[in-house]
């Protein structure tokens, strides 16, 4: 069966179970704050460079007696915030990924079935959520590897975060020296997600541990699988950009945008939740 047509066969399965959406629109809004440009009680997370020099110059000199109880506290306080900051973003992936495996088991009853509920789901995912959040974890290593060192080269070539994107210099050579390791890590991002798409299912409704569901998976999953998660890694990363350029910009439509925007991730995340689902049955009911 084509790609075209499984997709609209779980465009129809989530178009009759409107839990589906709810579940896709909750999932999206944890994602986008975690990947977010600020976390809800005030922490900036910026993309945005500005050669160290540059900084540096604009700051004032570096103080040369012991740092004063304030200091102490201030930094105190800055671990503080990244420790709670840490700890947010980990509550927020592990009830998205709890969210995603509920969708999936909805869609599995649907399959052998012909009935599912919400309750059902979720009550079986949240008994699954350590497992899946290890799955996650297995799976976004290679990539969160890759952007360390991205972040790592970004160093020695001089930058730092958190300055304003008018006030960054346009560097062509910079770029080009980044560009085969960004190549790279979409590559491995869209290999370990159809990857785990696969090993997600084996967890959720087959009960296998996470590191046994990646091997399993290996030996079910098909090379079409990459080309379906590239576009829908390509369209997710379409509508976050849109977002954040939408913020950029102060449209003064923008809430309104906003809302449209996590509509159609919420929209998609339903879509492609209950078409991964409905293939990972075939090839494991054909393996």
């Amino acid at each position: 069966m084509g790609i075209g047509r499984t997709l609209l066969q779980a465009w129809q399965i989530v178009r009759e179970r409107r839990y589906l959406i709810i579940l896709g629109l909750m999932a999206a809004v944890l994602t986008i704050t975690t990947l977010g440009i600020r976390f809800s009680f005030g922490i900036r997370i910026e993309g945005n460079l500005l050669p160290l020099d540059a900084r540096q110059a604009e700051s004032e000199p570096p103080a040369t007696e012991d740092p004063s109880s304030a200091r102490v506290l201030a930094v105190g306080f800055q671990i503080f915030i990244v420790i709670a900051g840490t700890v947010a973003a980990a509550g927020a992936i592990y009830i998205s990924r709890v969210l995603r495996g509920a969708m999936a088991v909805a869609v599995y009853q649907v399959l052998t079935i012909g009935t599912s509920s919400f309750e059902q789901g979720w009550i079986r995912a949240w008994r699954r959520g350590p497992a899946l959040f290890a799955t996650g974890l297995i799976g976004n290593a290679p990539v969160l590897a890759i952007v360390i060192y991205i972040g790592v080269l970004l160093a020695q070539a001089g930058y730092i975060v958190g300055t304003p994107l008018s006030s960054v210099p346009f560097n062509a050579g910079d770029l080009r020296a980044l560009l085969p390791v960004l190549v790279i890590g979409t590559t491995f991002a869209v290999i370990m997600g159809a990857w785990r798409t696969y090993a997600d299912r084996l967890t959720i409704i087959e009960d296998i541990p996470p590191v046994d569901a990646y091997l399993t998976a290996g030996q079910q999953i098909a090379v079409s699988a990459f080309f379906v998660f590239f576009l829908q890694f390509m369209i997710r990363l379409a509508l976050n950009l849109l977002l954040l350029v939408m913020g950029v910009l102060a449209i003064a439509t923008c809430v309104l945008l906003w809302f449209a925007n996590l509509a159609l991730n919420g929209l998609m995340e339903a879509v492609f939740s209950t078409y991964w689902t409905m293939i990972w049955h075939r090839t494991s009911s054909t393996s």
